[in-house]
């Protein structure tokens, strides 16, 4: 990789700031070389359902990480508010 980018990621929710990924918090980085030569970084985070709730049911959703920022749509937000219809009650796998 040519660029160094800080493991860092947060979270707007309808203007409140949440801090997900910074030093001294528990989450994990990753960053690989893809085929093409370029590099993928990544981070994962583990949020309780309660905060992915907040985040589907909010009007203005925007996401900072690794040095870029974006902003959820509402084809996205709709996307996680059916998800967390689908499996708030549990899920049965057969």
């Amino acid at each position: 990789p040519t660029r160094i980018r800080q493991p860092v990621m947060s979270l707007t929710i309808d203007g409140i700031p949440l801090v997900l990924a910074e030093p001294g918090r528990p989450f994990q980085a990753i960053s690989i070389c893809g085929e093409d030569g370029g590099a993928l970084d990544a981070i994962v985070v583990r949020i309780p359902f309660a905060t992915f709730r907040r985040i589907a049911s909010a009007a203005d959703v925007e996401l900072h990480a690794l040095g870029f920022d974006t902003r959820l749509t509402s084809s996205d937000l709709h996307a996680l508010q059916s998800f967390v219809t689908a499996v708030a009650d549990g899920v049965t796998l057969r």
